[in-house]
This record gives structure tokens, sequence and C-alpha cells, in this order.
């Protein structure tokens, strides 16, 4: 349980707010009794959790968008996620065991399809833990809590799985965007996927990177973090069926450019490229969340 919250939590909150953003004009009394709630909430999803209730509630203000108003950033917070994260980052036995039950567990069946031995899951298993508990700046911190931590962890565990597998390092992040686990197997893909593998790479990074901001924050946010469409259309103050449409054509924006650039740069034939569009939704979340954890 976390120990009762300190009186002064406002000015820890604020002291600890990305540049940007501030709690300027926000009621004092009002802003303690929201992070208040916030800390019982996270306490109630791990009961058995004890940490410094100061340095959680730190933890937290580090994580806010600068450009959100205040409240609603810290509303749209997962804390009890974030809470087993921080826990975790302190190397809190009970908080480690929670995360291998609750949610290494699940993150690691997305890795199933390419080697379902227990051996290689193991290995993989203790290979994330390494990278995400251990050293002066543990990887669980880049945890941002705009999305739930499973999906956050899912995407480590495939990029890690990858690797695993043995890509040179050098074309690792190449063929990490066509070597994802297809849904169905399809030996015409399978030959496209080995014969432009590089060009295809090469296309859908200069596609991302021809997004506008606002559009590569968009899917940053929904395919890398997690986060879902409820709570976007919520963090832009839209309507639900405004956000999924924003969604798709940014989706949309990059399969096209993805495909207008290797019809222009490799003169692929229209065969190839109506096989190649298969190949791109394909999965097409975890290729475009493959980008952004590079």
């Amino acid at each position: 349980m976390l120990p009762t919250p300190a009186p002064n939590l406002v000015a820890v909150f604020t002291q600890h707010l990305p540049a940007g953003l501030t709690a300027t004009g926000l009621d004092d009394a009002r802003l303690e009794a929201r992070l208040e709630a916030r800390v019982s909430e996270a306490a109630k999803a791990w009961p058995r959790l004890e940490v410094p209730v100061e340095g959680f509630v730190a933890f937290l203000a580090a994580r806010l968008l600068p450009g959100v108003p205040l409240e609603q950033g810290l509303d749209a917070l997962h804390v009890g996620d974030l809470l087993l994260a921080f826990a975790c980052s302190r190397m809190e036995p009970r908080a480690l065991e929670h995360f291998d039950t609750e949610i290494l567990a699940k993150a690691a069946r997305a890795a199933e399809r390419m080697d379902p031995s227990a051996a290689f899951r193991e290995e993989l298993a203790q290979q994330l833990r390494q990278k995400l508990f251990v050293g002066d700046a543990p990887r669980i911190l880049d945890y941002s809590g705009r999305g739930p931590l499973v999906g956050w962890v899912r995407a480590a565990v495939i990029r890690d799985a990858l690797n695993l597998r043995g890509s040179p390092r050098q074309e690792e992040g190449d063929e990490a965007l066509l070597n994802l686990p297809s849904d169905r197997a399809d030996p015409e893909l399978d030959y496209l996927r080995r014969r432009h593998q590089r060009e295809f790479a090469e296309c859908f990074r200069a596609a991302l990177e021809a997004l506008e901001p606002q559009e590569k924050m968009l899917l940053r946010l929904h395919f890398a973090d997690g986060v879902g469409v409820e709570q976007l259309s919520r963090h832009y103050q839209v309507h639900r069926a405004t956000l999924s449409r924003r969604l798709g054509a940014a989706r949309e924006a990059m399969v096209k450019h993805t495909l207008r650039l290797l019809k222009e740069r490799y003169k692929l034939s229209p065969e190839e490229l109506q096989s190649l569009i298969r190949l791109m939704r394909s999965n097409l979340e975890l290729r475009i969340s493959q980008l952004f954890q590079r």
C-alpha cells in the first residue's frame, strides 16, 4: 500500500512538470484533491506495493504533455500501470513479480508465432528484464503512461524477439519492418519480402517522415504508446468518429506515399505493387510501431 499522501503534493508535482507546462490558474486545493484521488486509484490497483508517494507524484508529473490542459493530461494517465512501472524501476520485489505474471506473460504471446519454444520464450524474457530494469537509466522509465503498459511491453517484446532471431545489426531495422508475423502464410508475399526488403523499409520510413507532425504524433500515441481512440479523442477534444477518421487518414497516407516512392524509385510492376499493398496492410499497426521503437 502506498503511504498516506503527504500534505504538499502540489509543490512536488509542479516542480517536476515538463518545460512549458505549468499549473498557473489552477486552484491548489483542487489540484491537491485530484492528485490524492489519482494516487489512491493507483494504490487500489496494486495494494501490496510500497513506494514513496512524493516520488510517484513526481513520476506522474514528468509524463504530462505540454499543450494539453494539466487536469486533462493527469486524468488520461494510466496511473495503475505507472505505479507498477515506478515500483519496478526501484527494483521492488513484489512489483517485479507482478510485472512477470500480469504484464510480461500477456505481452510475450506476441512472439509465439516467431518461435513457440520455451527456451526462446525464457531467453526473450530474461533479455527484456535486463533492458527494462537494470542500469542507471532502465528502459521502464521510458513508459509514458498514456497507453496500457501491456501494449508498450508488447512492442518491446516484438522488437527484441526479432533481434534474437539473428537479424544483422546494420539491417535489423529494415528486417523488422517486413518480418513481423503475418496473419496467414502466403508464398508470394514471402518472396516479395525477401526480394524488396531494403527498398520497402527505406520507403516506409521516408513515408513516415513525410507526414505532418500532428499525424506522426497521432500514430506514435496510438500504435507505439498504445493510447486508445477514446482517450485520444478526449486528448484532442474531438469526437471519437473524427479521431478515428484522422487516424485512418494518417495510416492511408503512409501506405500511399510508400507505394508512390516504390513505384518512382524502383520501377516495380503493377502486379508487384498490388502484392506490396497486401503486404503493407498485413499487421500495419505493428510495422508502424516498430518504426517508432527504433
